[in-house]
């Protein structure tokens, strides 16, 4: 019922990042994300779940295992230089959102408010060698909740690259 032809969506997002170098090996960062919309179907609405760069994030869920319409976000993440250009981390992630869209179901109600949240604890390496190679891994686990069909949930992104220019 969601994605009914001829509604004409109305959406906004806003994003904000900062971080702060504590010392010379110790970093905090956040990220913080919000969506509000009204008659968006499951093309406009922004994907949440997973540790892919493709989605706001949530640690311990599946790739873009929500679609919600209104939500906020806020990860946390602390990033320790280990050695040369190589860094590991903790990061938190929490979403605010309806309790439909958590729930997955019944869509027919959107108006419910922001009245779940779900998070997410995960650990990140970024590892850098020689000339512009580079290997970043995630592993993220969602804390328990009563908007989770099962458990456990576990995901993993590795990506890796090599700087051409």
């Amino acid at each position: 019922l969601r994605n009914s032809s001829g509604d004409e969506p109305l959406f906004g997002r806003g994003w904000f990042r900062a971080g702060k170098q504590v010392t010379d090996r110790f970093r905090l960062q956040t990220a913080m994300f919000l969506a509000l919309g009204r008659d968006e179907d499951d093309l406009t609405r922004v994907r949440v779940g997973g540790l892919n760069p493709y989605v706001v994030s949530l640690a311990g869920m599946p790739w873009a295992s929500h679609l919600p319409q209104n939500f906020g976000s806020v990860q946390l993440s602390t990033h320790v230089r280990i050695t040369g250009e190589h860094e590991v981390g903790l990061l938190l992630d929490h979403v605010q959102m309806s309790q439909a869209d958590a729930r997955r179901a019944d869509y027919t109600v959107e108006t419910d408010g922001l009245g779940a949240g779900l998070q997410g604890v995960g650990l990140f390496g970024d590892f850098r060698w020689g000339k512009g190679w580079q290997v970043h891994t995630r592993a993220g686990y969602p804390l328990p909740s009563e908007y989770l069909a099962e458990s456990p949930h576990i995901d993993v992104w590795v990506s890796a690259g090599k700087q051409i220019f």
